[in-house]
């Protein structure tokens, strides 16, 4: 698959290098009146170099052609990031080239249109539920085990999801599910009624 790649590659760019002639006059010109090129570039041709690759002023017209002739062609037919990177830099060259092409490629409308999406679409923003009063909706957690303090050795708390009111209740961790409604029944039933929705920590 990877030699497949390769040798596809190889006539693509040599296709498209016959094909950007009006870039490489522009960029002759620009190059004569451009003042703040990069350090170590070669002198050829009346182009700068960086390893063989023109250098192009960071300019946004001439690089949005280079972008069509390497993206948006038909030889090319809208390839991903990596892939459009990978032309690109086989001939041209710029400081921050990859940031460059990833957010022309991201922003291209066919791609956006056209190509599947691997993800999931997010769906609507659901608000959390409130509660309309106190003592409606519970969470009780234990704390423990603890060093014993007399017979008890952790705490039962039960907080209010509204007020963030809370119970402290002592208790041993080998409390039965019986004993536990009774804590319920004494603690909070008794001076706040039933609550609707009782969660967990």
């Amino acid at each position: 698959m990877q030699e497949d790649w390769e040798g596809l590659l190889n006539i693509v760019v040599a296709a498209l290098i016959t094909s950007d002639s009006e870039i490489m006059e522009e960029t002759r010109r620009l190059t004569a009146e451009w003042l703040d090129w990069p350090e170590g570039l070669d002198w050829e041709d009346g182009l700068r170099r960086q390893n063989g690759r023109v250098w192009i002023p960071e300019s946004n017209d001439l690089w949005t052609k280079v972008l069509g002739l390497y993206h948006k062609s038909p030889i090319t037919g809208h390839l991903g990031t990596s892939r459009t990177l990978e032309l690109v830099s086989r001939s041209y060259w710029q400081r921050d080239l990859q940031d460059w092409v990833k957010c022309n490629v991201q922003g291209c409308h066919t791609c956006r249109r056209t190509k599947h999406q691997n993800k999931h679409e997010l769906g609507k923003m659901q608000p959390i539920p409130a509660p309309n009063g106190p003592w409606q909706w519970i969470q009780s957690d234990f704390v423990g085990e603890l060093p014993r303090l007399s017979k008890f050795n952790a705490i039962y708390v039960i907080s209010n999801q509204l007020t963030k009111m809370a119970h402290f209740i002592p208790m041993t961790t080998d409390i039965s599910v019986p004993d536990l409604m009774k804590l319920h029944i004494r603690h909070i039933w008794k001076l706040h009624r039933v609550p609707l929705i009782h969660g967990t920590d």
